[in-house]
């Protein structure tokens, strides 16, 4: 999560992470003490290890009065997007397909027992709305106005998925699809 000295945004896997950190000034993941040296809007970024994935409810006590921010996204490009950001990774034990990975839930074996990782960073299977608590003002990344694009991707890698995958995104991010209007995106169904 970002905080500001008014607001909070909360930084969900696979919703455009990076380019929001960019757009702010903030990014960890550019080595040691960078992500101040860009920082042009006084944003602290908050971490827990080296995740900034971080839900409402792990939002500082002494910042609980700022309002804050997410993105959410279409649960099925949300899906495939993390399935390539895995394998960019190197962290399938074997190569595995994309209705693999959906059917396992798949998670990799060397995150295994770093809750952080499990529970709420890029390979977490938790639908969007755990992410968030009441006072979360709630925009869709569909319409997002990025000023970077960093991993960008809707479909871009021109998958297709099963119609028994489709279903199975479906049922594990129902809450999402109902609360925020989702639908199988034209194209994707094999």
């Amino acid at each position: 999560m970002i905080i500001f000295e008014n607001k909070i945004i909360l930084l969900l896997p696979k919703n455009g992470t990076h380019s929001i950190m960019m757009e702010h000034g903030v990014n960890p993941w550019d080595g040691p003490g960078s992500y101040t040296r860009l920082n042009k809007n006084d944003a602290l970024i908050f971490l827990d290890g080296d995740s900034p994935h971080l839900p409402a409810n792990r939002i500082p006590k002494r910042f609980e009065h700022l309002p804050n921010y997410a993105l959410v996204r279409n649960p099925w490009f949300r899906t495939i997007t993390r399935y390539f950001w895995t394998k960019r990774r190197n962290w399938f034990k074997e190569k595995i397909s994309i209705d693999e990975y959906v059917e396992q839930k798949y998670f990799p074996e060397k995150l295994k027992g770093d809750y952080i990782y499990e529970e709420w960073a890029g390979t977490s299977w938790r639908p969007q709305i755990e992410w968030f608590n009441e006072k979360t003002i709630v925009s869709k990344f569909e319409d997002y106005n990025f000023k970077f694009h960093f991993n960008e991707s809707k479909n871009k890698y021109n998958i297709k998925i099963s119609k028994k995958t489709a279903n199975l995104i479906g049922d594990y991010y129902l809450p999402d699809i109902k609360k925020f209007n989702y639908n199988v995106p034209e194209g994707i169904i094999q």
